[in-house]
């Protein structure tokens, strides 16, 4: 699934640079939410969604002073569910196609990095 609106969740229309940050974590969460309240029935980009949040929470909690935040272990659990529940409906397909085979094997990766 290749919308035309996932672009403005990752970089900036007035300097087209990719955000960074802060603001970068704030609009992964805002394109999650989109994803969830809008076009939760594309698994393919719910799952992509999911696991672009979740990389950026692990990149976020390596750089933090207190690894075993009970924040970020919820959140994260939360999403490694939400992702592993979505692969599990993707791989009950008659066929797969390529790139969703490796968003699956990006999703399975991610999960992994987290636990």
């Amino acid at each position: 699934s290749d919308l035309s609106f996932e672009h403005f969740f990752v970089t900036c229309p007035n300097c087209n640079q990719d955000y960074q940050g802060d603001v970068k974590g704030d609009m992964m969460t805002t394109r999650l939410e989109f994803v969830e309240r809008e076009y939760k029935h594309d698994l393919v980009l719910y799952l992509d969604a999911l696991t672009e949040k979740l990389s950026h929470l692990i990149d976020k909690n390596h750089n933090s002073l207190d690894p075993k935040d009970e924040h970020y272990i919820q959140e994260g659990e939360d999403i490694c569910s939400k992702a592993l529940s979505i692969i599990e409906q993707m791989k009950k397909r008659s066929s797969l196609k390529r790139d969703e085979t490796h968003l699956i094997a990006a999703a399975n990766f991610v999960v992994g990095e987290f636990f």
